[in-house]
Order: structure tokens, then C-alpha cells, then sequence
């Protein structure tokens, strides 16, 4: 309904893209020498590249509807020495905030902002960068610094934990991953907090609070603003896992910080949480009503999450105790999901837990393994040894390694290896007492990352 517009200021050297409130205006130093503004989604017209593949720009300043640009720049190399182009993108809410933007760069020496960047960051490594854990190749370590980054970059001031930033799936999916679920966010939070990223994890709890739904519940995905993000599930819209996620990571950031403090803002949060859970419940089974998977495709009552509801009921007593409120009622919860789940979702003659009821599924899952993290079964006890193997032999790939989600899986790919799910066995075996095939297993998510140290989310499973 709204359209965009991009035109060219040809007096500041500078192009613009708005809609509505949102500004982004391009500038570099040396300035452009051309551009051009143009649209690909009417009259047959292809877009403004068909006008650059001669080497020569020579169309319009200005298109609306959806448009896109090109710039040239006339650069004259030097044998043996580099050129340097500096390119400056300004955001704002109007073209006044732009500008200002695009005055403090052209009147200050451009450079002194790489510096000014260069600068905060090398200090932030020096003074927050954790020690890597021991034993790790030298791959591994850059590798775990250089995630420890991420978390910090994709943390936002407003606690908004981004997925990512990629806008690449907007190809194969017409979405991106540009928005905050609570999973991920928790699960994150987590990490921020044994990185030493304390008040990284505290703002995520806040946002958290900010956006829970009156009836206690998260809404599956937000965006960085706060502002509900673009769901293809029908109401209620639940993911149960994701709101029992945000109590666990609460009290695990008490417990990380020690502070009691903490908890207190954030009880209101909790309670209504923990009241959701505690009725969102299956009559027939006493498990956790069904709700979609972990991995977002199927509505059914799932391991993983029932597991997820279990542990954060118990969290949710556990902060309960430490304010002086009564826990009683969301421990007989857990208490009564847990032992439902041990009787409905374990097959004693198959030997194994089952991935999913409502409609019985009996595909290997890789989030069986988080199931175990969460403590559906001690790792002591024979269930959970079983479960580790049987997971890693029928999810392991052949051709390049790695474990995949689960079985069939066609999510880009036949059956792919994750890096994520990989990580999960690596720390399944690790609590299992096996270090050497944890060591092996992180070493192998640390070959598979990019030159710039960063992870995919799979791996093509094909043997190239």
C-alpha cells in the first residue's frame, strides 16, 4: 500500500532510499561520479543493473514504487598501489537525521570513525573477551572469540536479540531472520551470561518482559523494535518451548550473577509465565497442550518441548522460593508433566522416546538430545545413553559429518548436518563423560567456518 522512493541529491554527492519513516542515504569518500535510480517490478522493466552493464550509468534520480539504484564511481588505479572508497550508509527517521549524519562524517576526517571503531572494540577484547575453554586447537579458540562477538554485535541496546541479520532467505523463503524469538534469545542470554556478558543478558530478560502477551505467553518472533513479527502459524500462534525458555534463562541469570535483585522486576514476568504453563495443558495426557516444534513445522505435543515445560515449571518454583512466594503449584506441575512424559513419551519396547504425540511420530530428532539437557532423565540413567546413540547413528551424516535435525529433513537440503545439533551431541557426550568425542565434535564445527570465523547455519550434506 505504502511505496518506496530512492532518489539522487546530485548536489550533496548522495542516495537516498525512504519509506514512511525509515531513511537510509549512501555517500562516499571520493564521491560518486554517477548514478541511477530505477524499478524492476513493473511494465517488464528488469531493474537499474540492466543500465550499469555497459560501464556508463544514464538513468533516472528518482523512482517510487519498488525501487532500486546503482552508483558509479570513476576510479583511477595505480600499478602496485591501492585506491581507497570509502562508503558511509547514514540511518534515520527523516532526511534531517540522515543529513546531520552525513555532515559529522564529511566535516570530520573520515577515517578518524574506522579508528574510533577500531579503537573501542580492540579495548572491549582486552577488558570482556573470556578465556576459551582449555584444550581446544588454535581454529577452535578464534572460533569461540570470534562467537563471543557475534553475541555482542547482535545484541541490541534495547535487548532485542537478532537472529540474524542474513536477508539471504528471502529468496528461497520470502522472509529473513531479522527478528528476536525467545528460543534463541534465552538460549543466547545463557551464553552471554557464562561469557561474562551480564548486562547483555539482563537487557534480553527486560525486552522479554516488554513483549510477553497478557495471557503469559511469547508470541513466537518479534522484531528488534518490539513490534510482533510475520508468523505462518495459525492462533493461538504458540510455541510453548519458547516461553518456558525465557524462565529458565531467568533463573539462570540469577544464579550466573548471584544477584537477588534481578529478580525482582522480572517476578511479574515469571508468574504469569509459569501461570500459562501451568494451564496450557492436554486433559487427556497431562502433558503440555500441542503447540509447534522447536523447529517450527508441526503443531503436536513434542518431547523437547515438554521437556522445555518441565524444567522452566521447576525454575519458575526455584524463583518462587527465593522471593518468599509459594512454589507448591508449579512444582506439582512440573512434577505431574514429568511423570506423564516419562509414561506417555517413552516406548519401553522400542526402547526410546518418541519425538512427538497428538499425531505419534517416531523420526529420530536431534532435539531429543536438548530433552536431555534440560533433565527429562539423569544422565545417569540408561535412558539417556540410549537416546545419545541412537541419535548420533541415525542423524549422523556419512558424507561430511555432522548430525542433522531429523530424519527426512528438506529444509534446503536432503537430511543437511547443523552446526547447532552438532553442538548439542558434542555436550551430550561431554555429560556423558566422553571429552575426546566432544573435543572431535566442536573441532568439527570449527573447520566449517567461514574465513571470516563465522557459522553456518548447516552444511550441504552432499559429498562434493
Amino acid at each position: 500500500m505504502y511505496q518506496d522512493t530512492a532518489f539522487v541529491d546530485a548536489s550533496l554527492r548522495s542516495l537516498v532510499h525512504f519509506k514512511r519513516g525509515f531513511y537510509f542515504e549512501l555517500f562516499s569518500d571520493p564521491p560518486f561520479s554517477r548514478a541511477a535510480c530505477g524499478e524492476h517490478s513493473l511494465k517488464g522493466l528488469e531493474g537499474t543493473y540492466v543500465d550499469a552493464e555497459d560501464g556508463l550509468l544514464e538513468g533516472s534520480h528518482v523512482s517510487h514504487g519498488s525501487p532500486d539504484s546503482a552508483l558509479q564511481w570513476d576510479l583511477t588505479a595505480t600499478p602496485g598501489a591501492g585506491t581507497v572508497l570509502r562508503m558511509f550508509l547514514a540511518a534515520g527517521a527523516s532526511l534531517a537525521e540522515t543529513g546531520r549524519l552525513r555532515e559529522l562524517v564529511r566535516w570530520g576526517e573520515p577515517s578518524r570513525f574506522v579508528r574510533e571503531s577500531s579503537t573501542f572494540w580492540n579495548g572491549w577484547i582486552r577488558r570482556r573477551m573470556p578465556e576459551a575453554p582449555a584444550g581446544l586447537s588454535e581454529r577452535a579458540i578464534q572460533v569461540y572469540r570470534h562467537s563471543v562477538l557475534v553475541l555482542r554485535h547482535l545484541t541490541a541496546h534495547n535487548g532485542a536479540v537478532l537472529a540474524s541479520p542474513d536477508t539471504a532467505p528471502l529468496e528461497g523463503v520470502g522472509d529473513t531472520y531479522n527478528y528476536c524469538w525467545w528460543r534463541d534469545g534465552g538460549y543466547v542470554s545463557k551464553a552471554m551470561d557464562e561469557a561474562g556478558l551480564y548486562e547483555n543478558a539482563q537487557r534480553f530478560l527486560e525486552f522479554a518482559q516488554r513483549c510477553q502477551d497478557a495471557d503469559g505467553s511469547f508470541f513466537h518472533r518479534f522484531f528488534p523494535d518490539g513490534e510482533r513479527g510475520s508468523t505462518w502459524h495459525l492462533p493461538p500462534f504458540i510455541q510453548i518451548d519458547q516461553t518456558a525458555t525465557v524462565i529458565a534463562a531467568t533463573w539462570h541469570h540469577f544464579k550466573r550473577g548471584n544477584d537477588p535483585d534481578v529478580l525482582i522486576p522480572l517476578w511479574p514476568m515469571v508468574k504469569a509465565a509459569a501461570h500459562f504453563l501451568t494451564t496450557f495443558r492436554d486433559p487427556q495426557t497431562g502433558l503440555p497442550a500441542a503447540s509447534y516444534d522447536l523447529w517450527e513445522e508441526r503443531m503436536g505435543i513434542h518431547t523437547y518441548s515438554t521437556a522445555a515445560v518441565i524444567h522452566a515449571l521447576e525454575r519458575a518454583a526455584r524463583i518462587a522460593e527465593e522471593l518468599g512466594k509459594d512454589p507448591r503449584a508449579w512444582r506439582q506441575a512440573s512434577t505431574e508433566i514429568h511423570a506423564a512424559a516419562l509414561r506417555r513419551l517413552w516406548d519401553p519396547t522400542e526402547q526410546r522416546f518418541v519425538r512427538s504425540l497428538s499425531v505419534r511420530d517416531d523420526r529420530e530428532d536431534a532435539s531429543l538430545l536438548l530433552a536431555l539437557k534440560l533433565g527429562l532423565v539423569p544422565w545417569s540413567d540408561p535412558r539417556a545413553s540410549r537416546t545419545v546413540a541412537r541419535v548420533e547413528e541415525r542423524l549422523w551424516s556419512g558424507a561430511q559429518g555432522g548430525l542433522a535435525r531429523y530424519e527426512g529433513d528438506q529444509y534446503f537440503g536432503p537430511q543437511n548436518p547443523w552446526i547447532i545439533t552438532t553442538l548439542w551431541l558434542a555436550e551430550a557426550r561431554l555429560r556423558l563423560g566422553d571429552r575426546e568425542r566432544c573435543r572431535e565434535l566442536i573441532e568439527w564445527v570449527a573447520d566449517r567456518a567461514t574465513p571470516t570465523l563465522l557459522l553456518p547455519e548447516q552444511i550441504d550434506a552432499r559429498d562434493r
